[in-house]
């Protein structure tokens, strides 16, 4: 959905698992520890941050039509929009843009 290509990971003894953004690794792990779809969604919460340059609103209703729940942190003051996005599992991934001046 966020256009994450998922690749094969070793197996260290503990969940995690390995994307690629474009030819950037984004390695996740939780430490075996899964929120759970009703964990708080904050933005003071453990996250993954992504800087967005388009499509923001085609993601946002794509999570959106999959039940994820969504925060946007009105006035944010590091960026134009900043939005946190809980998935099924209870991670949160926060989608940022900025404006260009």
């Amino acid at each position: 959905m966020v256009g994450l290509k998922r690749i094969s990971r070793p197996d260290f003894g503990f969940p995690g698992a390995w994307f690629t953004a474009g030819s950037v690794p984004v390695h996740l792990t939780t430490g075996g520890l899964l929120r759970g779809r009703t964990a708080p969604l904050r933005a003071n919460e453990s996250h993954l941050a992504f800087c967005v340059a388009e499509g923001l609103e085609e993601l946002l209703n794509r999570f959106e039509k999959e039940g994820c729940r969504i925060y946007e942190f009105e006035n944010s003051p590091s960026a134009e929009r900043q939005i946190f996005i809980s998935d099924p599992w209870g991670n949160v991934l926060e989608f940022c843009t900025y404006s260009e001046s």
